[in-house]
């Protein structure tokens, strides 16, 4: 049954590609590539003859990258920040976005976002007014959309100017496969014109259309590094680092069949006219004719040079994608300062600049929107991004001290670098004060009655 399922899949997505733009066909392949090698589904490098051992092992580089590159992004989180009111107190607009986000499980979201981005080189959320109940309230429900289904159409001399976001995928109706999908498109007054319908014979059947009545489009995308030739972003692992993770393999597999092979050496009987087999299990007495010779093909090296060669391509592997190999400084890590730290990251923590001002210039344009959407005035924001390298705490005490001994910061600023409310520390620190003085005038009073 598995091969006649494989068969029909297949059947029905050369049938797929037949009916679909050729440029969407290839794109599509090329990310299920990229799918496929993050979550270490590689090619096999080896050969494996029917009955004998399969020596071919996947280390899974690419997809360690990935998971590296989406947590220094977004493993702590981040905050917008619209400031405050003229009142003082917290901004409508930022308490508001703070409501949506959380109604959308605003952490787990993001990290999908980066997932996307870094695998396939951009991702894509649509807004849904109304989608999603919080805390008994309505709020748009925010949907990271599969890169895998998204075209994207521009002007031909304007990449940067979407006039189309198009969502394709299978579907089955009547007991047969079609292919749906849902175009939003711009229309010549400003609007958006959102279709519904089957995509058959190279033409688009519209089934159901809605015009969405605002100047953006329901759905926004955005690139995880820039690709200056196409509206698509660039992914982390390109196609020179897929070469170098087979090679990875490759080299790991042989190494693996060298080592199985040698721990279960051949063994050589010369002189020995016996014809029966002699037995050299472990343990056992082997008696040879006087003159003969038994020994085993023993192994020339130690794996040096190949060991070698697999660590000089790891190593380009991670120079390549700008990701830090932390098992080439391990001997390094209890002397490092934060400077020193931050010379070896300095490569990666400058890729993780260009990601932040991407991601964030489409977060912050999706909070405008969101604004728009709950009838509220959208203003101007930013992004807080927390510190993404671990901090040697008594460097970072010596140098606040240093600045607020100086006048060069305010106790609540230092405050807030520690991690603390300073307002809710202060009225500690006042409530204390207050208790000594009354306890130390308790015991002068008592003091001059003799007590």
């Amino acid at each position: 049954m598995g091969f006649i399922n494989d068969w029909r899949e297949a059947i029905i997505n050369r049938l797929v590609d037949w009916s679909l733009p050729e440029e969407y066909v290839e794109r599509r392949k090329v990310m299920s590539h990229r799918r496929n090698y993050r979550a270490g589904i590689q090619k096999k490098q080896l050969k494996t003859k029917q009955g004998q051992p399969d020596y071919n092992i996947v280390m899974n580089f690419t997809g360690l990258v990935i998971d590296r590159s989406v947590s220094m992004l977004f493993g702590k989180g981040l905050e917008f920040d619209y400031g405050e009111n003229v009142e003082g107190q917290v901004n409508p607009n930022e308490e508001y976005l703070k409501l949506v986000w959380a109604a959308n499980r605003k952490e787990i979201l993001l990290h999908k976002f980066g997932l996307n981005g870094a695998e396939i080189g951009t991702w894509y959320c649509k807004v849904i007014p109304d989608g999603v109940e919080y805390q008994d309230k309505l709020y748009p429900r925010l949907v990271c959309l599969d890169p895998m289904l998204m075209t994207i159409e521009t002007k031909p001399d304007d990449i940067e100017t979407v006039t189309a976001y198009i969502i394709t995928y299978m579907i089955k109706r009547n007991g047969k496969d079609e292919v749906f999908q849902e175009r939003t498109t711009r229309q010549d007054n400003g609007t958006w014109l959102v279709e519904s319908g089957i995509f058959k014979n190279k033409k688009f059947i519209p089934e159901t259309s809605e015009v969405w009545d605002y100047s953006f489009p329901p759905i926004i995308h955005g690139q995880n590094l820039i690709n200056i030739e196409s509206v698509y972003g660039d992914p982390d692992v390109t196609d020179d680092v897929d070469e170098l993770q087979d090679m990875l393999n490759k080299t790991s597999g042989n190494v693996s069949k060298i080592i199985d092979i040698h721990g279960h050496p051949h063994t050589i009987g010369e002189g020995v006219n016996s014809k029966e087999p002699i037995d050299v299990e472990p343990g056992r007495m082997t008696l040879v004719p006087l003159g003969a010779k038994v020994y085993n093909v023993e192994m020339q090296s130690d794996l040096a040079s190949s060991m070698g060669y697999m660590l000089s391509m790891r190593q380009a592997l991670f120079d390549i994608t700008r990701t830090v190999d932390i098992s080439s400084m391990n001997d390094k890590l209890g002397a490092l300062t934060n400077f020193g730290l931050r010379v070896l990251y300095q490569d990666s923590l400058a890729k993780n600049e260009s990601k932040k001002q991407l991601y964030g210039d489409a977060l912050l344009e999706l909070n405008r929107r969101l604004l728009i959407l709950a009838g509220m005035t959208p203003e101007e924001g930013h992004i807080e991004w927390p510190e993404p390298l671990p901090i040697n705490t008594q460097e970072e005490i010596a140098g606040l001290t240093f600045d607020l001994n100086n006048g060069l910061v305010s106790k609540e600023t230092v405050s807030e670098k520690r991690g603390y409310v300073y307002a809710s520390e202060n009225e500690k620190i006042q409530n204390e004060k207050s208790q000594g003085d009354n306890i130390g005038a308790m015991l002068l009073n008592n003091f001059n009655r003799g007590q």
